[in-house]
């Protein structure tokens, strides 16, 4: 991290410690909240962000517009403001409010909200309802997510693989969108990728057009931002950069990672494919991140249009989940349409290891289909058992 003085005329607002009021800020890129951070310095050891006052509610219902949005709770927070659940009371329903912090632009405000509003009209994109400048702080209002965003996911551990396809696919059709008319998002990441009809579908939010203009004048380009692609810190942001960065999502839905440790890497372009990390990754699926991961952005899928048709032409209609069974020494089960999976790996006495396969179709009266091997080694048993799980995932092959 770097101490520096907040240019004249770049207002990202005031936040004060407890503690501690300074007129240095400390620029970071927190991996935990994914934003870039611009905090008074002398942060607590306890306590690497530092909330604005307007986080310390106490409790206290917020209410803005005249009465018309009362906030109920803090959704999350990022670089320039937060995000809250509210509602409109003249129209009676629920709505999301994007606070933003003391010193952010008017124009800058305005822009992304006009944006996002363009660009509503596509089910994949977040709606902007309302834009409001007045005290205490300018605001826009948007469509409520009840189900949270794909970070939400991400971090409880709940993303299948039926889940990260799906909502790449969502994900992209918004950015195809956004492209045809000439909008580049700038920040793509899970916690910008909204989840709605209870999570069977992702839609994108903060096109990042003010967190894009401070990033250039405010972060030293020896911050390294891991969802950002390589050539950004050079070139800018692009078509390509948003697939870089979409390829990059995917990536960390399938295995809880990020492909790259640190801008070397991913200027070298190095990296573990997904399918190498979780078993079950069908390498259809490695092979479209590994083309939007390309260095080069001529080498990338043209548009995100492109990358969604490679996504949709791998066949994947099942997830499996590991089960903990004292029996075996791995169970796993998934259900398809039509059918029902499990796969075992026991020790049988004076048999030795043994790999079952069942598929339980539910059609009238049912029948049951088994796959049987008996393995020689450990690790020969856990290559056939990946195999099967491929197969099914793949082509529903038993």
């Amino acid at each position: 991290m770097k101490l520096l003085e907040l240019p004249p005329g770049i207002g990202i607002g005031r936040r004060r410690h407890r503690a501690c009021s300074h007129d240095l800020a400390i620029v970071n890129y927190d991996e935990a909240s994914e934003v870039l951070l611009v905090m008074d310095a002398g942060v607590c050891a306890e306590d690497d962000y530092c909330p604005s006052t307007i986080d310390e509610m106490n409790g206290v219902l917020l209410v803005l517009g005249d009465g018309r949005y009362p906030l109920t709770k803090e959704l999350g927070h990022g670089a320039f403001g937060e995000v809250f659940e509210g509602r409109d009371t003249h129209l009676d329903m629920p709505v999301a409010v994007k606070l933003f912090r003391e010193g952010v632009t008017f124009d800058a405000i305005f822009a992304e909200a006009r944006v996002q509003a363009r660009l509503s009209d596509n089910p994949h994109v977040i709606a902007v309802r309302n834009v409001i400048v007045e005290p205490p702080r300018p605001y826009v209002v948007m469509d409520l997510c009840p189900a949270g965003s794909v970070r939400d996911r991400l971090k409880a551990g709940t993303v299948t693989l039926v889940d990260a396809i799906r909502w790449t696919r969502g994900a992209l059709l918004g950015l195809a969108h956004a492209h045809a008319l000439g909008v580049i998002h700038r920040d793509v990441k899970p916690a910008n990728w909204l989840l709605l009809d209870n999570g069977a579908r992702a839609a994108i939010s903060d096109f990042g057009l003010a967190e894009d203009t401070v990033r250039r004048i405010l972060v030293d380009p020896d911050i390294y931002v891991p969802h950002q692609a390589p050539e950004v810190p050079v070139e800018g942001t692009s078509e390509a950069s948003d697939i870089w960065a979409a390829g990059c999502t995917l990536y960390r839905l399938l295995t809880g990672k990020y492909p790259f440790k640190d801008e070397y890497e991913a200027a070298a372009g190095s990296f573990l494919a997904p399918h190498r990390l979780n078993l079950q990754v069908p390498m259809s699926v490695s092979r479209v991140i590994e083309q939007g991961l390309k260095v080069r952005p001529g080498d990338r899928y043209p548009d995100a249009v492109s990358m969604l048709s490679a996504l949709n032409g791998c066949r994947v209609t099942t997830s499996w989940t590991k089960v903990e069974d004292l029996d075996t020494i791995e169970t796993w089960t998934a259900s398809a349409p039509g059918a029902d999976y499990r796969i075992e790996l026991v020790l049988r006495p004076k048999v030795g290891l043994e790999l079952t396969a069942r598929k339980d179709v539910r059609s009238g009266a049912g029948f049951m289909r088994a796959r049987q091997d008996r393995p020689p080694t450990l690790a020969r048993a856990r290559q056939v058992l990946h195999r099967w799980l491929v197969d099914v995932v793949e082509g529903q092959r038993l």
